[in-house]
């Protein structure tokens, strides 16, 4: 099963505070992370993503706005937002529009490294296809011990 934005949460070590989504969205999968400090990463982001950001060129509410409808544009499945490099707090105004566009915004920590939620991303991502796999290979076994025994 991808990563989500509930299964982020439920992992304690990451230290993630949500300021924003509704319970359906936050079980949307995540198939990847997207980290950008561009005001408008639209042009490079392919949908199912999770966008992470220190919004470190992002001031005011139009740049707010115009981010996050970037994100939504581009499919994003949410918005993690690290703090304690150009942003003490997520800002309110970036919560609202983030809320406003049904975008699910956390908080991510200075002490938490976007990497660590990258790889949780990628190894739930990697379980899912390993399992997949499975569980076509159990298929083509089936497969070949019908065609075996109807000889």
């Amino acid at each position: 099963m991808l990563a989500t934005v509930d299964t982020l949460l439920a992992n304690r070590s990451l230290g993630l505070t949500l300021h924003t989504g509704e319970p359906q969205a936050l079980r949307a999968g995540i198939e990847w992370v997207a980290t950008t400090e561009l005001l408008n990463p639209q042009p490079f982001l392919t949908g199912g993503q999770l966008v992470l950001t220190t919004g470190m060129r992002l001031r005011g509410t139009r740049a707010y706005r115009s981010f996050v409808e970037s994100l939504v544009e581009a499919d994003t499945v949410a918005l993690g937002v690290g703090t304690g490099f150009t942003h003490d707090t997520v800002p309110a105004a970036l919560i609202s529009a983030a809320e406003q566009a049904g975008l699910p915004l956390f908080e991510v920590a200075y002490e938490t490294p976007f990497a660590a939620l990258t790889k949780v991303v990628t190894q739930a991502s990697t379980d899912e296809q390993h399992s997949r796999l499975e569980g076509e290979h159990r298929q083509q076994q089936q497969l070949v011990t019908a065609l075996l025994s109807d000889g």
